[in-house]
């Protein structure tokens, strides 16, 4: 997934917080931070670079100048599209060699870990 993303101009940093922001656009840089359990300041540099990429813009809070929310960009909503089959590409690469069975199981135990 690294290296597909590098080709789309991404970070696998970026590409995380990227889906985070298109799942639920407004978050503030903290929450998305807490989804991850990653430092700010590495936080802080994948939406550096997103927003470099013009993919994210950061607005200030109206209740607090200090704080600002990330919000996707038309150019992000775009890419999406493209993400998916990169992402759906990998999986099926990764995925290839177990039958459908074994694919089951393990998209199960996956499940439970993330509920």
């Amino acid at each position: 997934m690294t290296d597909a993303m590098r080709d789309e101009g991404l970070t696998l940093a970026q590409f995380a917080v990227l889906m985070s922001v298109l799942e639920a656009d407004g978050q503030t840089q903290t929450e998305i931070g807490a989804i991850f359990a990653m430092p700010a300041w590495q936080i802080s540099r994948a939406l550096d670079g997103l927003q470099e990429a013009g993919l994210i813009e950061r607005r200030t809070c109206e209740q607090s100048r200090r704080v600002h929310r990330v919000h996707a960009t038309e150019a992000a909503w775009a890419r999406v599209p493209q993400l998916q089959c990169v992402v759906t590409t990998v999986n099926e690469q990764m995925l290839a060699p177990l039958d459908p069975e074994k694919r089951a199981v393990l998209g199960g135990l996956l499940r439970d870990l993330v509920i």
